[in-house]
């Protein structure tokens, strides 16, 4: 039973880093699309008058923002849920070192 609540806590964990951690993501791609470009970044990039290069560029900025997001929030979920319980939360537990091979 303790294991069913503790993976529901963690997710509800994870969703409160994830909020502020989106909202900042989100700003990085931004100040990052107006810094590399003058102009507002495309909000829809399969717009027929959208350049490929923009469309490109936007893909790439949002796919590295997205991926950040996902570290950043796991990351930080993980060591919250440490630093409260104690513990690796359910299914981040620490795996045991590998056997190493002698050498011969």
């Amino acid at each position: 039973m303790w294991n069913i609540v503790s993976k529901l806590l963690f997710r509800a964990l994870s969703l409160v880093v994830a909020v502020p951690v989106g909202r900042a993501i989100t700003r990085l791609i931004e100040h990052s699309w107006t810094a590399a470009r003058p102009d507002h970044p495309p909000r829809d990039p399969t717009r027929a008058d959208t350049r490929w290069s923009d469309a490109i560029t936007w893909a790439v900025i949002s796919g590295v923002g997205v991926a950040l997001g996902r570290l950043v929030t796991t990351k930080g979920a993980v060591g919250a849920w440490k630093a409260v319980v104690g513990t690796p939360p359910p299914g981040y537990e620490v795996d045991p070192e590998p056997a190493t091979a002698s050498a011969h």
